[in-house]
């Protein structure tokens, strides 16, 4: 089941999914959750698993497994019988099985279907941008208005980004578009539901207000021609085609990690100085930053933009790739999801879980025959 499938059968039943920002239409729901792609509505993520619920799992050994709730009593229908539904994700027993499963990149098995958390469509929305210079700033504002559950979506882009996403004709009004907007921009929604949903808003934008006058910034209602409204309308579905970060140059490379607040700004220097040294142009370099657990932590990525018909761009965004993760890892960033040539680089420097996840292996996938040769296998 892909996102451009289940939005729409979602909205049809009064909730919405908690999805990633502007996915494609193809990819699958599953393969999104199994990755732990950070949603763009921390307030709803209670934990870096969710939105996953349950799954059932073929392992290497070909046993059928199922986690959380769906464990059982009975088979998934007996217990639909009863009024049983598979939303916890924890256990069977006390072991949180799923995060076996997740990040695991189908090393440990195949999953056939999962369950995952939704959330009700509000009755009425409102967007707003706040755009600064000073990303501390935006970080700052978007902590107390997670922290104190007011939003909904929340995210931060730069405008490289943000043109790459809303750029209507190319190349023509890219560069114009990108020129226009702040360096930074915080994208954020307050929502009403059934009951007094205008009350609930007003009031939480009087809150809103103290904070970002405390700040020093303003909540308005577009930013460099792009509109709160128009923003909204596009994350909360797939990315159109061709997919946003194909736009620009035609293929794109993606440095992401996890981090806490205090430590973004200077990660983001880190990456600097590698673009610098690769001579990589930092204006064609998009970041994301996505508060993450209740804005505990947040994910940051940086999307290098290329001409994969350029060979030299190619190999010289691949290289930089690879220097920009091995920098960064020395200065505190989690990669928490390691793909490609750097994913040894990175879980090699822990030996303790790597011996961990080859016992974990070798008890269910003894064979090895689920998808050899990734992660550390």
């Amino acid at each position: 089941v892909t996102f451009g499938e289940l939005i729409p059968a979602a909205e049809k039943e009064g909730i919405r999914l908690n999805i990633p920002l502007l996915p494609r239409k193809s990819k699958t729901v599953i393969g999104s959750l199994l990755e732990r792609e950070p949603v763009i509505m921390p307030k709803y993520q209670w934990d870096i698993t969710d939105p996953l619920a349950c799954v059932e799992v073929i392992f290497g050994t070909g046993d059928e497994f199922r986690t959380g709730q769906a464990a059982g009593p009975g088979s998934v229908k007996e217990q639909w019988a009863v009024g049983g539904v598979q939303k916890a994700p924890y256990g069977p027993g006390v072991a949180s099985w799923h995060r076996l499963i997740q990040g695991s990149q189908g090393t440990i098995g195949i999953v056939t279907w999962a369950s995952m958390r939704c959330e009700l469509l509000p009755a009425l929305e409102e967007p707003f941008v706040v755009s600064s210079a000073n990303l501390g700033t935006l970080l700052e504002l978007a902590s107390w208005l997670i922290r104190l559950r007011m939003v909904n979506e929340c995210f931060i882009l730069n405008n490289t980004n943000l043109a790459a996403i809303f750029t209507k004709k190319w190349p023509r009004d890219y560069q114009n578009l990108k020129d226009a907007l702040p360096p930074w921009t915080l994208f954020y929604t307050v929502a009403g539901y059934e009951f007094f949903p205008e009350e609930r808003i007003s009031s939480y934008i009087k809150d809103i207000t103290r904070i970002t006058q405390r700040l020093g910034v303003d909540a308005v209602k577009a930013a460099g021609g792009i509109s709160a409204n128009e923003i909204l309308k596009a994350v909360q579905q797939p990315s159109a085609e061709p997919y946003w970060k194909l736009r620009y140059k035609g293929a794109c490379e993606d440095v992401f990690f996890l981090t806490i607040n205090d430590k973004l700004e200077g990660l983001i220097n880190v990456m600097n100085g590698a673009v610098e040294k690769a001579g990589y142009p930092a204006s064609d370099m998009g970041v994301y930053v996505q508060p993450v657990v209740q804005g505990t932590g947040c994910h940051c990525e940086f999307n290098l933009f290329y001409d994969s018909e350029n060979p030299g761009e190619a190999n010289r965004v691949k290289d930089l790739s690879t220097l920009a993760v091995k920098n960064l890892v020395s200065n505190g960033a989690f990669f928490s999801r390691p793909y490609g040539e750097t994913a040894r680089m990175i879980i090699n420097r822990d030996a303790a879980s790597v011996a961990v996840l080859n016992k974990l292996k070798k008890m269910f996938d003894p064979n090895n025959v689920m998808n050899p040769g990734k992660v550390c296998f």
